[in-house]
């Protein structure tokens, strides 16, 4: 093994002598306030259906075909953002789809018809599915051994953060009487709110572009002199001391890496049948034995747990809304929810299930 005192080390020591402090802190903040525009988008659709059921004459089929779409894209997209996080690096992944998703949840606001926002919908669940998942990969890679697993699980706060954020910005811009129009668009207060979401996102983007790429993922790469860089320099803001002082002057590569393996060539006409290749690997990596049981015990968990929270979490604003107009035709009588989604269906026309679009989330109750 080699020692720091010779002057060279491998990553894992040399990330451990790096300490860690200031920018380890900015890091987690930073990637917390990714993981946080990545939850918004994943529970927004819950807000703005109730409201846009009126202006865009939605059934309770088309509602959740809008819910299916973004999740169906990043279903998709699951499959290969992995393949080009290896290729091109983590934070150039992360910045392009972070970038994108921003500026489809801005113009997926002046959407004026089912299929536009769909479409919309969709494409954006494709974008930011990549944020959610190489978040962890990203923010891992800059730590320890030791600070890795634990940093990792702060990060997941800031998603149920998000999930309190969303009510609570929906509350105060969806009952706002808004409404405008120009060359044709109708501009109204759940636009708005999708817009408002996607701009954090744009900024907290364009925040990522100060800070480096993955020095782990640079030595895979065999640029050991570019990840030397990037550790010299979290040395000096974690320490006040200059970047000569950090002992570690030779990086070694990593052992345990093919390095003709690890990099993938998507240039030319046969990247799909790279991008497939590689798709193939990793499936088949997960789905042989040492690591089966595991990946077969995680799918498990995920699965249970996704299906009731996106399963019934993006549809209670949308069963509050249709209790209270249920009260509002019928006084002081009771309904099953099942009888109340059948009643609302058979009997009401996508344009008198919402009383009051606002009041899914009003100050004022139901006018």
């Amino acid at each position: 093994s080699h020692g720091y005192k010779e002057g060279t080390a491998d990553f894992e020591k040399a990330i451990k002598l790096c300490g860690y402090g200031r920018f380890h802190y900015g890091f987690l903040l930073l990637c917390g306030a990714m993981f946080l525009c990545v939850g918004c988008q994943n529970g927004i659709n819950a807000y703005i259906l109730p409201s846009a059921e009126c202006d865009l004459k939605l059934s309770s089929e088309q509602k959740g075909l809008l819910n299916v779409s973004f999740l169906v894209g990043g279903v998709i997209s699951a499959l290969f953002w992995g393949v080009f996080a290896d290729a091109y690096g983590r934070r150039y992944i992360l910045l392009l789809t972070m970038m994108c998703d921003s500026i489809l949840a801005i113009c997926g606001s002046l959407s004026q018809s089912f299929k536009v926002l769909l479409i919309f919908r969709a494409l954006s669940g494709f974008f930011i599915g990549a944020p959610g998942s190489l978040i962890y990969s990203y923010l891992g890679e800059f730590h320890a051994e030791k600070q890795r697993v634990k940093t990792i699980c702060y990060v997941g706060f800031f998603w149920t953060l998000s999930w309190l954020i969303l009510p609570g910005l929906a509350w105060i811009i969806i009952p706002l009487p808004i409404t405008l129009q120009f060359h044709g668009i109708l501009y109204n207060s759940w636009r708005l709110f999708l817009a408002i979401i996607g701009v954090p996102t744009l900024v907290v983007t364009l925040i990522a572009t100060r800070y480096p790429e993955s020095p782990k993922f640079l030595v895979s790469q065999g640029k050991t002199e570019e990840a030397l860089a990037i550790l010299r320099k979290i040395y000096a803001i974690n320490t006040g001391n200059h970047e000569d002082d950090y002992p570690v002057k030779v990086l070694l590569p990593d052992e345990t890496v093919n390095l003709n393996r690890n990099k993938t060539d998507f240039s030319g006409s046969g990247v799909l049948k790279e991008l497939l290749k590689k798709i193939w690997q990793q499936m088949r990596c997960l789905a042989s034995p040492p690591l089966l049981k595991y990946a077969l015990l995680s799918w498990a968990i995920y699965f249970t747990n996704m299906f009731g929270y996106y399963g019934f979490g993006l549809w209670l604003p949308e069963l509050f809304n249709r209790f209270e107009n249920y009260q509002h035709l019928h006084p002081n009588r009771t309904v099953s929810v099942c009888r109340l989604m059948h009643e609302s269906d058979s009997q009401a026309s996508p344009n008198n299930i919402l009383v009051d679009s606002s009041s899914v989330v009003g100050r004022d109750g139901l006018h």
